[in-house]
């Protein structure tokens, strides 16, 4: 019979799965705001990490073989103005995500649609509420016969809609992206389209996400690894990234769950480092372009003429939030509203009159300057501006004349040299929080040291106990946490045996002055299932403990395990987990 003491670490095996197609697209709907046949809208989830694109299919009067009408891009949910069938029939629809590298997806099920008769409804309504705010909406304009009813499907939990009005109203949701049903009944038939709804965070600081920590060492000779970034977090600011300028660093927040794809696209460039070297090109202000903006992500200067920025496909447009001070957005071709690639601006004050759907489809905020980088921004925007040309290269060449282009000085020359460009040095990704040891309460114990978001704490010498680390985390608005964990540091020096009665047993040392302290020893002989044998919470007077010693500080214990007494199990395995409540 064998009794391994240490609890073995099992190497996983290394499966090659085949491929069995992109994640499927669910939540697949329907909805006709309009009477005439190009009115469908279709709006699903995207699952799918790799799709090209997704592919959406009509069945015509619900029968027969099914149509291909378009292929939408990739990450988007919704398309419109889709040809369906004239009023008063019903066709079937469906959508699958197309993969090169995955396989395509399975379809959909079927979702059926009635185009309406004689009631329409204006389609293309978004808003960018902040979570929590309280929301009064108005239903879009309706032509045609005038409603009787009004209804919602899909409203996020809390809002709701009069009936008689077609007023939407309560607190907007939690972040992400929200797509409601509206519809409009005229006695007869109904109009339909989607309200869409991207919702961002309100304004926070750093909270604890897993409440006040205690971490415990076995071993006293190695440094304790905790990784903050697990205990803390940031609930405005989900992603962010440091614009470092020869003016200074933007930091910015990113919207992830408010505009998936934008951020996705932008994060895209970041990680290639395509805008490293990058220069601010275009400075404007109200009075001579309408709005107040300052504008990258074009070119970097190559020798003496400039490297255009290689482009990524165009981006799915995602309007909804506001282009308030701060914020930074995508800019894009005039009269496409889905062009967005590589360049994109900061609002230097409020430009709401980008909001709107008649200006080029609303362009798309996907994130804001933090506050303590905003006088970055504001220099960036003071400094002066002039007429240039700049030689982009291609093939061939192109000379393109830039107005409101911003450099650190006024250039000495007809263009602008080197070193008075406004240029970006990198954009990365950053942490959302920043963390800082304030005191430690057993120096003598260990040493606290940072490196990012983890925290190191290196034990000294052989001692055992507990320290609290007080810690202050700070985002990147300035707002700061106060909070403390603790790190304990033990020294089990576990010796295995076998008892008179031959079972297993097992001695060790238990501290005693470290408060909510829990030693469990347990027992395996998979070394995947495990069974308490016995728990601090049993108490030293419990059968299972055949030996106690006062050693000072600590109390030497020897606990039998009497379920692994001959001749059955023939192995057995156990192990020591030590927890700490705060």
């Amino acid at each position: 019979m064998k009794f391994p003491l240490t609890a073995a670490v099992l190497a996983p095996a290394l499966l090659t799965l085949p491929l069995f197609g992109a994640e499927a697209p669910t939540n697949l709907r329907a909805a006709a705001p309009f009477t005439a046949s190009s009115n469908v809208e279709l709006s699903w989830d995207d699952n799918s990490d790799d799709e090209d694109g997704f592919e959406f299919q009509l069945q015509p009067n619900g029968t027969g073989d099914w149509i291909t009408l378009g292929i939408a891009r990739r990450n988007q949910t919704l398309v419109s103005n889709i040809t369906g069938a004239p009023p008063n029939v019903t066709d079937n629809w469906r959508v699958r995500a197309r993969s090169a590298a995955s396989g395509d997806s399975d379809w959909t099920d079927p979702v059926p649609l009635t185009i309406p008769d004689f009631v329409a409804i204006r389609s293309g309504t978004f808003l960018g509420p902040v979570e929590g705010e309280m929301l009064s909406i108005n239903p879009p304009p309706t032509a045609g016969n005038p409603p009787v009813s009004w209804s919602a499907t899909d409203l996020p939990p809390g809002m709701s809609i009069d009936t008689t009005t077609g007023v939407i109203s309560g607190p907007a949701p939690a972040p992400g992206v929200h797509r409601p049903i509206i519809g409009v009944f005229d006695g007869s038939t109904m109009a339909s389209t989607f309200l869409t709804l991207r919702v961002i965070a309100a304004p926070s600081g750093p909270v604890e996400t897993a409440g006040p920590a205690a971490h415990v060492t076995l071993d006293a000779s190695s440094a304790l690894a905790i990784d903050l970034a697990a205990l803390f977090s940031d609930p405005d600011a989900p992603e962010a990234v440091r614009i470092a300028t020869n003016l200074g660093v933007i930091d910015t927040i990113l919207y992830p769950r408010a505009t998936p794809a934008t951020v996705e696209n932008f994060l895209n460039y970041v990680d290639d480092g395509d805008y490293t070297d990058v220069i601010f090109h275009r400075s404007v202000d109200i009075s001579t372009a309408g709005v107040d903006v300052i504008q990258a992500g074009l070119m970097k200067p190559a020798g003496s003429k400039y490297a255009a920025v290689p482009l990524d496909p165009a981006v799915i447009n995602e309007p909804g939030q506001s282009n308030l001070r701060g914020t930074i957005a995508v800019a894009k071709q005039g009269g496409n509203a889905s062009s967005g690639t590589s360049q994109w601006y900061f609002n230097v004050n409020p430009n709401t009159n980008l909001d709107p759907r008649t200006q080029n489809g609303g362009f798309t905020v996907f994130g804001r300057a933090a506050t303590l980088s905003l006088p970055v921004m504001d220099d960036i925007w003071s400094r002066p501006t002039g007429t240039y040309e700049a030689v982009i290269e291609g093939n061939p060449d192109s000379t393109v004349t830039f107005s409101g282009w911003p450099t650190t000085v006024v250039p000495a020359g007809p263009t602008p040299a080197l070193d008075e460009l406004i240029q970006i040095s990198s954009v990365t990704r950053i942490s959302p929080l920043d963390y800082d040891v304030t005191a430690n309460s057993n120096p003598a114990l260990g040493t606290a040291d940072l490196t990012g978001s983890t925290l190191l704490f290196t034990p000294t010498g052989s001692a055992t106990g507990a320290a609290e680390l007080s810690l202050q985390v700070t985002d990147l608005d300035g707002n700061t946490l106060a909070s403390s964990l603790t790190v304990c540091v033990l020294d089990l020096d576990m010796v295995p045996g076998i008892s008179a009665g031959g079972s297993l047993e097992i001695t060790f040392d238990h501290e005693k002055n470290i408060p909510g302290l829990v030693y469990e020893v347990q027992r395996s002989t998979d070394l995947v299932t495990w069974t308490r044998v016995w728990s601090t919470t049993d108490g030293f007077g419990a059968p299972e403990v055949t030996a106690q010693t006062d050693l000072g500080s600590r109390w030497r214990l020897t606990v039998e395990d009497p379920g692994s007494s001959p001749p059955d199990p023939a192995a057995a395995y156990l192990r020591i987990v030590v927890t700490k409540s705060p």
